[in-house]
């Protein structure tokens, strides 16, 4: 099994963001079921709404402690149990080497494609 490398909020800021507000571990991809895909990250973004996500609700739900820092990103499939998405996307992937995702592959749902 694949090793996946994640960057974790382990506790929330109460003033200016620091190293000790974040941690690292690493965990097995598990196995995919049927109508998942496997995405390797390509490209994480890095914007003014990772700390907003931090302080509350925005157009998602807000982090707590213990939480994969939340993030959109670039990955492409490489491994795929749904024949309609097996190339490269955009989705709300978080801090971590790989995502396991359910296969929605319609413009405006999890994914968009990128080519």
């Amino acid at each position: 099994m694949v090793a996946n490398k994640r960057i974790l909020l382990s506790q929330l800021p109460t003033d200016k963001l620091s190293l000790d507000c974040f941690d690292t571990d690493e965990v097995p991809v598990p196995d995919l079921e049927v109508g998942q895909v496997c995405i390797k990250t390509l490209l994480l973004s890095q914007d003014a709404a990772n700390r907003a996500w931090m302080q509350g609700a925005t157009y998602r739900s807000a982090l707590v402690g213990g939480d994969v820092m939340a993030g959109y990103g670039i990955g492409e499939v490489i491994e795929s149990k749904d024949a309609a998405c097996e190339d490269t996307r955009f989705c709300m992937k978080g801090r971590r080497s790989y995502t396991r995702r359910r296969a929605t592959c319609k413009k405006g749902a999890d994914y968009e494609r990128t080519r």
